[in-house]
This record gives structure tokens, C-alpha cells and sequence, in this order.
């Protein structure tokens, strides 16, 4: 695993690995995820104690985490690899030996309108605490989707689904005629058109909080959204409100919230409902449905492992699990929404399914009804999805790596995305433009990450088509806004 993709927000009891080394359990997360994280970086599925929360040892039961492979290439040979953690053994630790924990397993696949499941045994490759199966090429030549079952021979720990859910399953869609874009070292910074939201760091009214300065960094606002008719709503999580400021970037109001202040969430709907989201670091997050007077509507546990990222399709809220890699929807109108199914990926809006049959010439072809992103260290892959098959996708290699997708969806018609890229000297954002076959824009811009806010919550776009970022620095806090014309 990638420590750029991880995070461990509390200390836990060394685990000891099945290769006889000592390793401290990490919880591996999309962007930072997210990607994806928005996630899309990839889904790492974990056994029974993670789901119970994060306060409670992962060393108590066999773990599994899995990089869910959303977009392969099409009839190619795939590698699925499996990152075992084995139960505690505290004898074999005080004897510095090996455990007697034997992990074995094997993968279901169900291809593409079949209803027979492939059995596929995961090996254990010598020396690690990995498993793996290779899916042959006959099942990547179309969408498949699988689970698996591990187990700990030596031990006799209970057996282990990933995904964990069982009335769901990883889903693969193959890829091949991709529009490919190359990002090479950026040389210099685009500015952004406008600074529409300034302010230091305190607690007046015209400032925003700042908490923290330990090992884990500064929290700053954690993410901001859209009102109505356009101006702009920050989460101000430190001070516990919602600051509401005016088209011209001045303060119209705050609303105090009941928060805990640590980094969360904001989503805000068309009917003017707020969601918040507190806390989604522990298995306690929250959301809150709340009016723009800061009355609140309802409260609901979010349908999600680790909630990650919060965005409204239709008026109904979904919210992206950084463990699982998928989007569910968890309210409507500030109703709560039973969810039964999950999906890879985040839904398109209504208008915006017509937009793309019109501009990317989609006319018989399907319905584009999801958005999937996936990513890796040097690549990114986007798809438009119509149930079972890929209508569009697009790849965007990089000479410095991908850190994470911080944003991406369909507007006016082209695919948005931002990336996170870095290299050993300096990171940036890369805005990039897409149609079906051009680079319509592409711009590199700066992290602007001093103080940490909610990891996928750094741009927004607004129903116009421009896209705003959240930003800090020693002297304070700012949102900046990148014109493109076009609309959401």
C-alpha cells in the first residue's frame, strides 16, 4: 500500500504480519484521499472490526484490504491483489516469531449477463502478506462483477467478504477506445480570475477558525457550497457556524451549528437544505439536514464506512465511502433514504445526460447514466457507464504522480476533473477540460493546502460553470474562483 493514500488518525497495537514482520495497521483512504479519494483512487474493503469503527483494534480479526481495479483494460489479463492482516497473537510477539496465521481464499466472478459464478483460488505470494488471483482475459472483455472470500486457516478466524456488505459486489468495466491525454511537468502557475472570498484567522465575524498545530497539522474551514441563488455558504467547523456571504463576496450572516469542530462536509441542495457532516474521521459522523436558518430537519448516520464527500444529484444527497470506493444515496429533501445498493459511481444529473447525448455525439449509443473514476500512481481513468457498459472514458497519464482526484463530473457537456500531481519538489492542482476528442482547457494551479480542510472538499462548481477553490495560508483563508463559460 501507498502511504500517500493513507492515514491513521489514532494509534493502535502493532499488528503482526503473516511474513513474521511487525506493521502498524493503517486505514487506507481515497483521496487522501479519495480520492476519489472523490475516491476514485480506489476502493480498499475491510473486514468485520474495521466496520465497527475505528475506536476498537483492527488486531482483534483477520483484516483484508483490496484496491478495487473500477476501470480495467479490456481483454487483458488482471491481477487482483488481496493485503491480509492477521488476528494479534500476542505469544508470537512476546517470542518475536512468525504467527500461525495462514490466509487463503478465493474470488466469485460473475460476467457480464451470466448468472454462473467463476471461482478464481488466491495465492499467497511468498515473503508478503499479499493474495492474488489473475482474472484471464476472456472475463475482462466485458463488465464483470466479483467478491471474494478470505479466511485464516491457522488460526480458524471467521471467514471475510469483501465487499463486506453482502447484498453488493465489486463492479470492472473494460476500457479501450479512450480519449488519452498526457500531463507533463508543469513549468509555471495559472492565477485564478478572482479572489471572491478573504479573510484571517480568528473568531469575529468577518474571520475564520483555526484549530490544532500537533503532529496531526491545522484544521482550517473544511468545505463550502453553493446557496440558491449562487453565493456562497463556508463550513466554519473551528467556530461552529455556516457563514453565508453575498455575490460580491461580503458577509450576509452566520448560522451557529452543533458541531464537534473537527473536519467534516457541506452539500447544499436546490430546495435551500444544508447538509453538514460532522466528524467523518470516527464511526460516529453524522449528518445533519438543516434549514438556511439553521433549524434542523434530521440527523442520520451516513450509509458509509468512512464518508468522504458529500454531492447532490437531483435533489437527492449521496455520499462517497472512502472504504468501500462507492456512492450511496443517504437523504431526499431532508428525508432519510434506505439505501440497497451502492454504486461505483456518482449518478448524472438528469439535464446533464442530455447535454452529453447532444454534445458528445451519444445518439443511439446509450444512455450515460454514472460517472466512474479510477486512479493510480502515473494514471487516471474516467468512464461514462450505461448499467453494464462503457459509452465514453478517457485516460490522463502524468509524468509526476497522481495524488488524488479531487473533483469529477459532467459540465455542460465535457468531462471536469482535477487532479492532485506532485514530485519530489512541489505539488499542484490541474484543472483539465475534456470533450469526447479535445483538450478543451488546462490549467495548473496552486495547492493553496496550509491548513487542512475536508480532504475532497477543495472545489466546487456552480451552476455557471465556474469553478471555485478553497484555500489558506499563514495569513489566512480565501476562496478563488477559475472561469471556463458553460454552464453546470
Amino acid at each position: 500500500m501507498s502511504d500517500r493514500f493513507s492515514f491513521s488518525s489514532r494509534k493502535r497495537k502493532p499488528t503482526l504480519r503473516n511474513e513474521g514482520q511487525m506493521r502498524k495497521p493503517k486505514i487506507v483512504a481515497l483521496g487522501l484521499a479519495v480520492g476519489l479519494v472523490f475516491g476514485f483512487v480506489g476502493a480498499w474493503s475491510v473486514g468485520p472490526a474495521l466496520s465497527e469503527g475505528t475506536e476498537r483494534s483492527i488486531a482483534e480479526t483477520l483484516q483484508v484490504h483490496h484496491k478495487q481495479p473500477s476501470l480495467v483494460d479490456r481483454s487483458k489479463p488482471l491481477e487482483l491483489v488481496y493485503d491480509t492482516i492477521c488476528p494479534w497473537d500476542e505469544e508470537a510477539f512476546m517470542k518475536n516469531v512468525a504467527s500461525e496465521c495462514k490466509p487463503t481464499g478465493d474470488i466469485f466472478v460473475r460476467s457480464e449477463g451470466s448468472e454462473v459464478l467463476q471461482v478464481y483460488t488466491l495465492n499467497p505470494v511468498e515473503g508478503t502478506p499479499f493474495l492474488t488471483a489473475t482474472l484471464p482475459s476472456e472475463v475482462t472483455s466485458h463488465s464483470f462483477t466479483y467478491f471474494a472470500e478470505v479466511r485464516d486457516e491457522g488460526s480458524g478466524s471467521e471467514l471475510v467478504r469483501i465487499p463486506d456488505d453482502p447484498r453488493t459486489f465489486h463492479r470492472a468495466f473494460p476500457l479501450d477506445d479512450s480519449f488519452d491525454v498526457m500531463l507533463e511537468n508543469p513549468k509555471a502557475f495559472d492565477q485564478p480570475d478572482a479572489t471572491v472570498v478573504r479573510g484571517s484567522w480568528g473568531g469575529e465575524m468577518s474571520q475564520f477558525g483555526l484549530t490544532g498545530g500537533n503532529e496531526s497539522g491545522l484544521d482550517g474551514p473544511s468545505a463550502f457550497g453553493f446557496d440558491t441563488d449562487g453565493s456562497l455558504v463556508v463550513l466554519d467547523q473551528v467556530n461552529g457556524r455556516l457563514i453565508d456571504f453575498n455575490l460580491l463576496g461580503g458577509v450576509d450572516g452566520a448560522v451557529t451549528i452543533d458541531h464537534s469542530g473537527s473536519l467534516g462536509d457541506l452539500a447544499v441542495g436546490s430546495d435551500g437544505v444544508r447538509y453538514v457532516m460532522d466528524d467523518s474521521a470516527r464511526a460516529d459522523a453524522r449528518v445533519v439536514a438543516l434549514t438556511p436558518e439553521g433549524h434542523s430537519l434530521v440527523t442520520a448516520a451516513p450509509p458509509a464506512l468512512l464518508p468522504e464527500k458529500m454531492s447532490i444529484v437531483d435533489g437527492k444527497l449521496f455520499i462517497l465511502d472512502a472504504i468501500r470506493g462507492s456512492w450511496s444515496a443517504a437523504m431526499d429533501g431532508g428525508e432519510v433514504v434506505v439505501t440497497e445498493m451502492r454504486s461505483n459511481g456518482l449518478p448524472l444529473e438528469t439535464a446533464q445526460r442530455t447535454a452529453v447525448l447532444d454534445k458528445m455525439n451519444l445518439s443511439g449509443a446509450g444512455n450515460p447514466g454514472e460517472l466512474v473514476a479510477w486512479a493510480d500512481a502515473n494514471e487516471a481513468k474516467f468512464a461514462l457507464v450505461d448499467g453494464t457498459r462503457v459509452i465514453r472514458s478517457w485516460r490522463v497519464s502524468s509524468e509526476r504522480q497522481i495524488g488524488e482526484i479531487q473533483l469529477a463530473l459532467i459540465s455542460d457537456g465535457a468531462l471536469l476533473v482535477v487532479l492532485r500531481t506532485w514530485n519530489d519538489t512541489n505539488s499542484a492542482f490541474e484543472i483539465l477540460r475534456l470533450s469526447d476528442s479535445e483538450l478543451l482547457d488546462h490549467r495548473v494551479v496552486e495547492t493553496g493546502d496550509w491548513a487542512q480542510s475536508s480532504v475532497l472538499g477543495r472545489f466546487e462548481l456552480n451552476t455557471r460553470g465556474e469553478l471555485f477553490q478553497l484555500r489558506s495560508s499563514p495569513d489566512g483563508f480565501s476562496i478563488v474562483r477559475f472561469d471556463f463559460g458553460g454552464g453546470k
